[in-house]
């Protein structure tokens, strides 16, 4: 519900939507695969999947209404390497295969999707802040 009311507002406010950026993220405190609790592997995935697949499936029959759109997922590095999360990993790496699944479905509909897997970033407070 809240993906559809993010998209629903945008359309709202500028009339059209012809790029969607799902950039949302975090593990939760959810760590290895044998201690994350059940919730914790909800939540996980809840928050960094299935948040894009609701927006993106509110956004595409309007792009496709225009003639065309992008989508961006932001994903992780950890979708793609070792990480403490294994929840935050798996919801990592199968956005990286939703994106996959969908730029080869949405391209005749002239619907770009892309992934990008950014690395850690140094922030105040945060875990590259920490080991420093």
């Amino acid at each position: 519900e809240g993906a559809y009311l993010a998209v629903d507002s945008t359309v709202r406010a500028f009339g059209s939507i012809d790029i969607l950026v799902n950039n949302v993220g975090g593990s939760g405190g959810a760590g290895a695969f044998d201690a994350a609790s059940t919730q914790q592997w909800n939540d996980v995935i809840q928050r960094n999947l299935m948040s894009a697949v609701w927006c993106s499936q509110r956004a595409v029959p309007l792009m496709r209404q225009l003639g065309g759109g992008s989508i961006v997922h932001i994903s992780s590095i950890f979708g793609r390497e070792y990480a403490t999360s294994a929840p935050y990993s798996a919801a990592k790496a199968g956005l990286i295969a939703l994106t996959k699944e969908m730029a080869v479905d949405l391209a005749s509909h002239r619907i770009r999707v892309n992934a990008v897997a950014p690395g850690s970033i140094f922030f105040p407070g945060g875990s590259w802040d920490r080991r420093n």
